[in-house]
């Protein structure tokens, strides 16, 4: 993709096209490499060609596309700065907490909760582990099996409360 702005980048330089050499002059990845490689798919779009092909167009149907293209390149930048603004506008209002505590204290009530039962897991863990070690210690067929699947219950439960947990963050 990055040669195919570089083309653009050097067609629109010679154009009066200032919209599309900002966008595709400040791709950088994130937001702005969306943007750019939305702005491409417009060009690509108004020359009838898909994106790939853009490189194998004459000079001068490149020159009439991205001058088609620029109306929606505009209108592309305003909605893209909009919800930036609207983003921004969002993480502000979440830093005032402004209000009864009751309409903001949820969150710290709710972190510190799972920070204590975290910490009341892992004492009961080990509780449980050091029981599975006595039973172990017992010496007979039954306190060993007993003591291998208690010291195991934890470490499976960890396990599968770690996936879970790993598989949350990423939904």
């Amino acid at each position: 993709m990055s040669a195919i702005a570089a083309i653009l980048l050097e067609a629109a330089g010679s154009l009066a096209v200032p919209v599309i050499k900002k966008i595709l002059g400040d791709k950088i990845g994130g937001a702005g490499g969306e943007l750019a490689g939305n702005v491409i798919d417009i060009i690509a779009g108004q020359a009838g060609v898909p994106v790939e092909k853009l490189p194998e167009l004459k000079p001068a149907e490149l020159d009439k596309a991205i001058v088609a293209s620029e109306p929606m390149a505009v209108e592309l930048l305003t909605l893209h700065v909009e919800s930036q603004r609207l983003m921004n506008e969002n993480l502000q209002a979440e830093l005032d907490k402004g209000g009864p505590v009751w309409t903001w204290g949820w969150r710290p009530a709710t972190m510190w909760l799972i920070a204590f039962l975290v910490v009341a897991l892992c004492f009961y863990f080990g509780l449980l582990g050091w029981r599975g070690f006595g039973l172990i210690a017992t010496g007979s067929v039954a306190g060993i099996g007993l003591g291998i699947g208690v010291i195991l219950l934890p470490i499976i439960v960890a396990t599968r409360v770690f996936r879970v947990d790993l598989f949350s963050s990423r939904a």
